[in-house]
C-alpha cells in the first residue's frame, strides 16, 4: 500500500510524552525506569534497584501500600521487559546514558578488585539493535530456602 493511509492512522492520536511520564518513570526514585520491575500484586512498577532497596525494610508497595509479601516481599517482583523496551524506545539516550554508567561501573569494579569480567555486563535490549546479555562467570546469586512441611 504505497503511499496510502491505513484506517487505524486516521485514528491515530499525537500524545505527549509528559502524558506517559506516570507510566514511564518510577515511584520510589521518581527517574524513568531503569531495569524495570513490576510487582505482581498491584502492577506498579519501580527501577530493580529501587525496589529491591524499599523491598529490605518494607513489605508494601511503596505506591498503593497493597502488601506484596509477608516475608519475601522480592519473590512477587518481576523484571518487566515490555515496559523497559517501551522507555527505551521513546527515550534513547537514557539507553545510551545507562550503557555509559554500567561500563564506567565494571570499570572501577576491575580496578578495585583486581577482576576482569569476560564481558561488561550490559542492558537486554537497544532500541535499535538487539544485542545478548553476557554475564560473569561467576555472577553473585542470592538462594532462599524454604522449608514446607
Amino acid at each position: 500500500m504505497a503511499g496510502g493511509t491505513r484506517a487505524s492512522d486516521k485514528n491515530a492520536q499525537l500524545v505527549h510524552l509528559n502524558e506517559l511520564n506516570p507510566f514511564l518513570t518510577c515511584g520510589i526514585c521518581k527517574g524513568y525506569l531503569i531495569d524495570a520491575t513490576t510487582i505482581t500484586e498491584c502492577l506498579h512498577s519501580f527501577c530493580k534497584s529501587c525496589i529491591v532497596r524499599h523491598g529490605q525494610f518494607y513489605l508494601n508497595c511503596p505506591t498503593c501500600n497493597l502488601q506484596i509479601h509477608p516475608t519475601l516481599p522480592l519473590l512477587h517482583c518481576k523484571l518487566d521487559s515490555q515496559k523497559q523496551d517501551i522507555v527505551f524506545k521513546l527515550l534513547p539516550n537514557i539507553y545510551k546514558n545507562e550503557q555509559k554508567r554500567r561500563k564506567l561501573f565494571w570499570k572501577e569494579y576491575q580496578n578495585k578488585t583486581g577482576e576482569k569480567p569476560v564481558q561488561v555486563p550490559m542492558l537486554g535490549k537497544s532500541p535499535r539493535k538487539k544485542k545478548k546479555v553476557l554475564i560473569q562467570p561467576d555472577p553473585l546469586a542470592s538462594v532462599v530456602l524454604e522449608y514446607v512441611g
